[in-house]
This record gives C-alpha cells, sequence and structure tokens, in this order.
C-alpha cells in the first residue's frame, strides 16, 4: 500500500466536505475517490461522497414533506430521522432543522415521534 505524509490531512478535508454546499466538492471528492494512491483517503472520499447523497436527499424529503398527505409524512419523517445526522436535525441553525417542517398544524405525536428518536440516535452515539 502506498502512503503519503499527506494523507491524513486529505482524509481531514474529504471527512469536512460532506457539509460543504459547493457542488465541486463533489467532484474533488470523485477524484480523491477514484485516482488518490491511499486506500485510506479513497476510502473516506467514498464515505464523504455517500453523506453527501444522504444529506442531498435528505433535503428533497423535507422539501416535499410539507405538501405531502398526512400518512406520507409520517413515512417520510421517519426516513429523515434515520438519515440525517441528529445534531444537524435540532440545530435551528442548519438547513436540515426539523422544526422548520414540525408545524403547529402537525399533530403533536409528530414531534413527540421525533424527539424521542432523535434521543436515542444521540444516546447511541455516546
Amino acid at each position: 500500500m502506498i502512503t503519503s505524509r499527506r494523507s491524513p490531512k486529505i482524509s481531514g478535508i474529504a471527512e469536512l466536505a460532506v457539509y460543504l454546499p459547493s457542488p465541486a466538492i463533489e467532484s474533488a471528492l470523485g477524484d480523491l475517490a477514484d485516482q488518490d494512491c491511499a486506500s485510506e483517503v479513497r476510502h473516506v472520499a467514498l464515505i464523504a461522497l455517500q453523506g453527501r447523497h444522504r444529506e442531498s436527499s435528505v433535503r428533497a424529503l423535507l422539501a416535499a414533506f410539507p405538501s405531502a398527505a398526512r400518512e406520507r409524512q409520517w413515512r417520510m419523517l421517519a426516513a429523515i430521522l434515520e438519515a440525517a445526522d441528529p445534531h444537524l436535525l435540532t440545530d435551528c441553525g442548519d438547513q436540515l432543522w426539523l422544526g422548520r417542517i414540525l408545524a403547529d398544524e402537525l399533530p403533536g405525536a409528530f414531534e413527540h415521534h421525533a424527539d424521542a428518536r432523535l434521543r436515542q440516535r444521540k444516546q447511541s452515539e455516546k
């Protein structure tokens, strides 16, 4: 296995790239995943690409949520709660904040379920 001293730095950058909104980042991650000589860098770049795709899917679910039928909203909420980073879902400054979709006109069960599931997920990370 060929590695270099730059591998840990590039791996760290690739890990952070999940959260950067630039399309150029996705292209750079793809290049790293395909071409970097260090397997650790390729692996981290693939994980970052997967995270970006998952976050994109969550954003699409969040956008479609308000206009969906109530039954479908339950399924969408379940998918969002499992796919997204629980810390981002509870950060009112983040694009993925659940407060944007858990509006007053929804039954309180939505919010209670979300709170319970996010608490479980955060607890399991410890």
